[in-house]
């Protein structure tokens, strides 16, 4: 599976680059770039300050603008963003740059939409980063050379809310016991002999989890013992906490489950700073073109509390409950 895991400025008359650096110039060595518009770049930079004091990340904010000045063969933007990545990370001084954050909803910075077989396909699905993580001087496109984020800010507001949280997060150094506890929120499945079908996926991946985490899990099946909503969930967050939340059964826009069991209702409810969780939505996510960030997916990274990561499948996803490894 290949997929996991846009409003150009231009002036007339004065462009501004971020750093006065020339990205073909080989000798630049870095070790993690944030790609942005111009107007997002003042934003971004008290989180490269965070990287380069406390992760010691030597870090680079390169924006559109020069990008598409230094990086122009394709008529297309996504295609010289991909130029530019795969340029820095095969040419530039090692260590060479392997991880790169998007900062940016698809209305500022595109990405690509994937193929995945005939028929019908819902536009909200069939995007994915995933063809920048390949590098265009490498011939094998199922293999990832580089590390891509994406950060589908729509305002400066929402790269403050999200910086805070991981600013928050990375500069406490420790450990605490709500960091072994992962949450499982299972979807009842209601089909031909499949009632459990959810239930029997979420019990394989706790059954891979390493033992020094604590699983705990609800579901919607209401004759469980383990029987759960959306408010069991919140509460369990706020007063437990959670390294992560993962959310197996469909999903739409704006709800998990199809009754629905989490909506972007559900999330001014969160009160769980600093106990910040990454969420990972075992089914697809209707995450591609959010540019108003009002969907499940968004409203959870943007949010003041909720989760600092998002791990969402894009398009058609194949579960088999009895194949987990």
């Amino acid at each position: 599976m290949k997929g996991f895991i846009i409003l150009f400025a231009f002036f007339a008359f004065h462009t501004t680059f971020s750093q006065t650096v020339t990205l073909r110039d080989t000798t630049n060595q870095y070790d993690y770039i944030i790609i942005t518009v111009p107007e997002f770049v003042s934003a971004c930079e008290p989180f490269k300050q965070h990287k380069e004091t406390v992760r010691d990340f030597r870090t680079l904010i390169v924006d559109t603008t020069q990008i598409f000045a230094e990086f122009d063969s394709s008529s297309t933007p996504q295609d010289n963003i991909r130029d530019f990545i795969s340029y820095a990370g095969t040419f530039w001084k090692e260590p060479r740059p392997q991880n790169y954050l998007l900062a940016g909803n698809l209305s500022k910075i595109p990405n690509y939409r994937s193929i995945i077989f005939g028929g019908s396909q819902n536009a909200d699905t069939a995007f994915t980063d995933y063809k920048y993580s390949v590098s265009k001087y490498n011939q094998d496109t199922s293999f990832s050379n580089f590390g891509i984020g994406r950060l589908p800010a729509n305002s400066i507001i929402d790269l403050e809310n999200y910086f805070n949280k991981v600013i928050m997060f990375e500069s406490d150094t420790i450990h605490s016991t709500w960091m072994n506890n992962n949450l499982f929120y299972s979807q009842y499945y209601v089909g031909d002999s499949v009632e459990t079908y959810f239930e029997q996926t979420m019990i394989s991946l706790m059954n891979i989890t390493p033992n020094y985490l604590s699983n705990n899990y609800y579901t919607e099946n209401e004759f469980s013992e383990s029987f759960g909503n959306a408010d069991s969930v919140v509460n369990f967050i706020n007063i437990k906490g959670a390294t992560s939340l993962w959310l197996i059964g469909g999903a739409t826009y704006s709800q998990f489950g199809d009754n629905p069991l989490l909506t972007v209702g559900d999330i001014s409810t969160f009160d769980n700073e600093p106990m910040f969780f990454t969420t990972i939505f075992i089914a697809k996510q209707f995450y591609g073109q959010d540019s108003s960030n009002t969907g499940l997916a968004s409203s959870l990274l943007f949010d003041d509390n909720s989760s600092i990561a998002i791990l969402a499948p894009v398009g058609i996803v194949y579960l088999g409950a009895n194949n987990v490894e």
